[in-house]
């Protein structure tokens, strides 16, 4: 990668180039959790940190970058789509923490044995019974305002 490459956002696509405008975000590649997972593991093995990156400090690190994530949306009232309301030092630092976030709620997901890609699909279906659209379409209400007998099973 060029050093031009590396100083442009990663994030930057037709949706933040055309900002205000509807688009379609798409992820830039096909990189599965398993691959992240993988690369994660491998470079912390070659820093000789394996040991040192707990369940512990895992979990706490990922608080933190959730912590730094929402350091960028504070005072500031709605951020629309494509978040044109941030610098490019805001969206910047976005990318940053959230990249963080990520790796280490990947890394937790390692220790403790959960299967992210398999949960967050099961999470979607079962969201999907909780919130019917045609009693759920356009509300936020809680799903207890659409089903008194919805157990989680």
């Amino acid at each position: 990668m060029s050093a031009e490459q590396k100083s442009e956002s990663p994030a930057v696509n037709a949706c933040t180039a055309n900002q205000g405008t509807e688009c379609t975000f798409n992820f830039s590649s096909d990189l599965s959790f398993e691959q992240l997972r993988d690369k994660q593991t491998k470079l912390l093995a070659e820093q000789g940190l394996d040991s040192d990156v707990t369940t512990h400090n895992v979990f706490i690190s990922l608080v933190g970058k959730v912590g730094k994530v929402s350091e960028v949306f504070q005072w500031k009232s709605e951020v629309k789509v494509g978040a044109p309301e941030l610098s490019p030092q805001e969206r910047k630092t976005l990318e940053e923490e959230m990249g963080d976030a990520a790796a280490y709620l990947v890394r937790l997901s390692q220790q403790c044995h959960v299967d992210l890609p398999a949960v967050v699909l099961d999470k979607l279906e079962r969201n999907a019974v909780k919130y019917p659209v045609d009693k759920s379409h356009g509300s936020s209400a809680k799903y207890t305002k659409y089903s008194q007998d919805y157990q989680l099973s």
